[in-house]
């Protein structure tokens, strides 16, 4: 019997439009390459789509997906040319798990920048004591008219 290792992998998809039918038949693809390969596909979540801080294979954004599967160790290799063959997959990443994420976790879209912008606001607070920061400012509003 083959052994089977559990993974986890994250998609990024462009099929050109908003269309989720366009999307959905990327996943099946993806799916169907897996059962190719005797693996077994546990769960797929899609996180939405994501502009990127720069651009990958010319796009400016896609979607994302996390996909878990169980596989032989030795179809991970076959999987990724596949998947590099499929122009609609811009990226991918596997990797083994020892058991698969709770997608209950994961970060909604927008609330680890929430997060991040927060604790900056926090640390600025820290810095720069009340009443201070009007000093600060007139200061480079004179520095820019001397200039």
């Amino acid at each position: 019997m083959d052994k089977k290792n559990m993974y986890e992998s994250m998609f990024i998809i462009y099929t050109g439009d908003d269309d989720e039918t366009s999307r959905n038949k990327v996943i099946d693809e993806i799916q169907t390459e897996l059962k190719k390969q005797k693996g077994k596909v546990v769960s797929v979540y899609p996180m939405g789509k994501r502009t990127f801080t720069y651009h990958i294979k010319g796009k400016k954004d896609g979607y994302y997906y996390l996909i878990n599967f169980e596989v032989n160790p030795l179809a991970i290799q076959k999987l990724v040319e596949r998947f590099k063959i499929n122009t609609s997959i811009l990226r991918e990443l596997i990797i083994k798990v020892d058991k698969f994420s709770d997608f209950k976790e994961l970060p909604i879209s927008g609330q680890s920048d929430h997060v991040v912008e927060k604790a900056e606001s926090a640390a600025y607070e820290k810095e720069i004591p009340a009443g201070e920061e009007e000093t600060i400012v007139d200061e480079e509003i004179a520095a820019d008219e001397q200039e």
